[in-house]
């Protein structure tokens, strides 16, 4: 079993995971850097003493805002609890899906009864209508929040670089071990309420390395295994099958399996019998196969060093190194949380038949039905598009 983050002893055993995180391995770099890291450590400490410099644009922002009247209000709406904080990070460009997600994530709000404490965005090959709209709905909803919950991490990765939003994610825990992070593609467009709650509540570090959530609709994996539940027996008139393979036909590329997940979980939704998607247990992914990572749970447990030293740094294809390469170099298999569940729109390879059915339409009408669940005000309804 590879060293874990909790087995370091010291600020100095510390700092070399984060050398090795970021794939600094030459033994001089690692010197010259640690020197550098005991210095910048001590300006930090007296950065945090003001929290944040009035000279940071964003708390201009903030502290003008009608709704937070004290700098002091102010200075705290910008600093993270740090104390077992929850963070969503949203891999976003595609508004179309976004506003969904994000009617959804609202409810899950701390203020809303949820766990989620920060929402950070990922922006990968946006358009100017995306930057322009979220920027919009960021600014609305933080001062609704009286502090800021939601903010944009990442805007330069057009072409679809998805490696360095993780070794952020990876130096804030090692700064803050007790923080936990959920990552989402943009085209999540259902949450069962409460299933971050039930996610927490469900993970089991002492048998499972990742933690991923149930994915109904494009997702091989749960596609398979919910067709061992029989949740398609209703909806599957041509009797399509879905293949235990990453590559499967039916599972990655066919358009009429596609379609088949969302208009089955259309179906049961609207019956009240989501319940049939969902199982008690923890499925064990003993097989070690390659699993879409449309939305996991990232915490301290998967920082595994010597792992990271077999493989190096993150692949382009984050997946495969997520997945296949770093997962197969550790002691627990990843597992699939049975209640946590939440529904993928399409993978690229179908969704352009899925939009040309108006099955993304279902998912507006969703919400539109039950606003009142959402807990949105009139403002970021209508900056949402609805």
């Amino acid at each position: 079993m590879g060293l874990k983050l909790a087995e370091l002893s010291s600020v100095f055993e510390a700092w070399e995971v984060f050398c090795v995180v970021m794939n600094l391995k030459h033994y001089l770099i690692f010197c010259f850097l640690t020197i550098l890291f005991i210095s910048g450590s001590l300006l930090w400490v007296l950065k945090k003493c003001s929290c944040v410099t009035e000279a940071n644009p964003e708390y201009q922002r903030v502290v003008s805002s009608p709704q937070i009247k004290s700098e002091k209000q102010a200075k705290s709406s910008l600093v993270s609890a740090h104390n077992g904080s929850n963070i969503l990070v949203i891999y976003t460009g595609r508004w179309k899906f976004l506003r969904i997600l994000l009617a959804h994530v609202y409810r899950e709000l701390r203020s809303n009864g949820g766990i989620l404490d920060q929402v950070w965005f990922v922006l990968i090959r946006f358009d100017a209508t995306t930057m322009s709209k979220l920027k919009e709905f960021i600014e609305a909803a933080n001062e609704f929040e009286k502090k800021l919950v939601f903010s944009i991490h990442d805007q330069g990765y057009r072409h679809g670089d998805y490696t360095h939003p993780y070794y952020e994610i990876f130096s804030h825990l090692i700064r803050f071990p007790s923080d936990r992070f959920f990552k989402f593609d943009d085209d999540i467009v259902y949450i069962r309420p409460r299933a971050f709650n039930m996610l927490v509540d469900k993970r089991d570090n002492s048998r499972c390395f990742m933690h991923f959530f149930n994915i109904a609709g494009s997702n091989w994996r749960c596609s398979w295994l919910h067709q061992k539940k029989g949740v398609y027996e209703e909806t599957n008139p041509e009797n399509l099958r879905f293949q235990y393979h990453p590559n499967g036909y039916c599972g990655w590329q066919s358009p009429e399996c596609g379609e088949l997940t969302i208009r089955t979980f259309l179906h049961h939704y609207k019956r009240s019998q989501i319940d049939k998607f969902c199982f008690k247990d923890l499925e064990l992914l003993t097989d070690r196969k390659r699993f879409s990572i449309n939305a996991f749970m990232l915490d301290k447990n998967l920082i595994d060093v010597k792992a990271m030293l077999d493989i190096g740094k993150i692949y382009s294809d984050d997946e495969k190194w997520w997945t296949e390469a770093y997962s197969a170099r550790v002691l627990h298999p990843n597992c699939i949380v049975g209640d946590a569940l939440v529904v993928h729109f399409a993978y690229n390879t179908v969704i352009k038949n899925m939009l040309s059915q108006g099955l993304l339409e279902e998912f507006v009408k969703i919400v539109e039905d039950n606003r009142a669940s959402f807990r949105i005000q009139d403002a970021l309804w209508k900056l949402l598009d609805f």
